[in-house]
């Protein structure tokens, strides 16, 4: 078996290498000293990979993204994070999510999320799956003792569903404009208590604790309430 990069790989790990070093590597060590986790964030580099094609790997070319494999990312982030880690899992967070989108989206959903995405330097994404009491194995709960499972409910209200609940940690999180949300759609935790991983919500302005969204989501829209 021929283990070889493509051309297309080489390309792409000579980008991010060059971009790391000329770009990232400079201002990694001043970021790190900075103590507010928000002032860390900088929309320059941000801006700057995008532009490079950086933030928009993962989404397929019919939706204008680059629409590269794993081991070109793996390439690229591995590059990135030679300079600094934090930059790095700032641009692949939205190969996660935006491959998400793609995979298991409807068509009409696709054109109303990785459009805007593409087309916006600073759109990143999110995905609330961490809570206070739990990491995120907490998604896929024994199913003799279901109750260690996720705390953040999912109940619906006419047209809307409601969110009730916490999670922490999320990356992306102060900055991103559209968050997936793992939750439970049942009030009483039980072996058939269901997890929706395909809820999400567009924030409608910075999260700071819990936030609050609203968005038209499949089968309604969806709103975080305090």
């Amino acid at each position: 078996m021929d283990f070889s990069l493509s051309n297309e790989q080489r390309s792409w790990q000579m980008l991010a290498r060059k971009f790391a070093d000329e770009e990232i590597r400079p201002i990694s060590l001043e970021r790190d000293a900075i103590t507010s986790a928000r002032e860390t964030w900088t929309w320059d580099i941000i801006k700057k990979g995008s532009k490079l094609g950086f933030r928009t790997m993962a989404v397929p070319k019919k939706y204008g993204g680059q629409e590269t494999d794993f081991v070109t990312q793996a390439l690229v982030m591995t590059e990135l994070a030679k300079a600094d880690s934090a930059i790095s899992k700032a641009f692949s967070q939205n190969w996660k999510w935006s491959h998400l989108i793609s995979a298991a989206c409807t068509d009409e959903q696709k054109e109303r999320f990785l459009k805007p995405f593409v087309a916006d330097d600073t759109f990143v994404l999110g995905k609330g799956i961490t809570e206070p009491g739990a990491g995120s194995d907490n998604r896929m709960p024994p199913t003799d003792d279901p109750k260690p499972g996720l705390r953040l409910k999912a109940e619906r209200h006419g047209d809307e569903w409601i969110l009730n609940g916490e999670k922490a940690f999320i990356a992306n999180a102060p900055v991103g404009k559209l968050f997936f949300v793992d939750a439970r759609t049942e009030t009483q935790p039980s072996r058939s208590s269901r997890v929706s991983p395909c809820s999400w919500c567009r924030a409608t302005r910075p999260a700071s604790g819990l936030a609050r969204c609203s968005t038209r989501a499949a089968g309604g829209s969806i709103r975080m309430a305090r």
